[in-house]
């Protein structure tokens, strides 16, 4: 079975849907494919917050009027622009919420494959569809870019993993876990560590 359109979105993050709602209030040809804010879903620590204040934490519809403070206000969510930190679970509240509002029409496969073909590009779907677009937009974020480091990445995968990979850290109560980085993630996922029961130790550079 093979559609065609103009343009394909792979990816439904904020980024995706943010784009597919200005494409569709343009009346362009478009098809947008992905599970919908799945990597905030699965893939971020329960209990974690966003590094933006609220005001820095919209998606983008084309009138900018449905904001993370106006479905806070919808919802009876607490918010403030700066004073309230937003978690994960607020902004995946919102982001479905954005995906039901403006782009109604996602479909819920994921991309396998992306191809050229004479014509501009060929998209293989998990369910064996084939779908050919003339362009291509890839907003599938850092999920599948999680680089474990040599010689790490030899060690078997119950004892090393990306922190990616985590969303509920309960698992990880009364064991000895190494944090090894200093960014963001790593000082936020060490924190959430201790606070569901780990013995954590940050390991970074000086």
């Amino acid at each position: 079975m093979t559609n065609r359109c103009q343009i394909a979105i792979v990816g439904a993050g904020p980024y995706g849907l943010s784009l597919a709602a200005h494409l569709g209030a343009r009346g362009a040809d478009f098809q947008i494919f992905g599970e919908p804010m799945s990597f905030w879903q699965a893939n971020m620590p329960k209990g974690m917050h966003l590094k933006s204040d609220g005001f820095a934490s919209n998606l983008y519809d084309p009138a900018g009027a449905f904001t993370l403070g106006s479905f806070c206000a919808e919802t009876g969510i607490p918010y403030h622009d700066t004073r309230f930190p937003v978690s994960v679970d607020t902004f995946v509240r919102y982001g479905l919420a954005f995906q039901e509002r403006f782009t109604p029409q996602l479909r819920r496969q994921n991309v396998t494959k992306v191809s050229k073909s004479p014509d501009g590009f060929s998209l293989e779907l998990e369910n064996e569809e084939t779908v050919k677009a003339r362009q291509v937009i890839i907003g599938v974020g850092v999920r599948e870019f999680k680089h474990i480091p040599s010689p790490l990445n030899t060690l078997p995968s119950e004892f090393v993993s990306h922190s990616c990979q985590h969303s509920d850290l309960q698992n990880f109560a009364n064991r000895d876990v190494a944090v090894i980085g200093a960014g963001a993630s790593a000082t936020d996922l060490a924190a959430l560590l201790h606070e569901s029961g780990a013995n954590v130790n940050l390991i970074c550079r000086d």
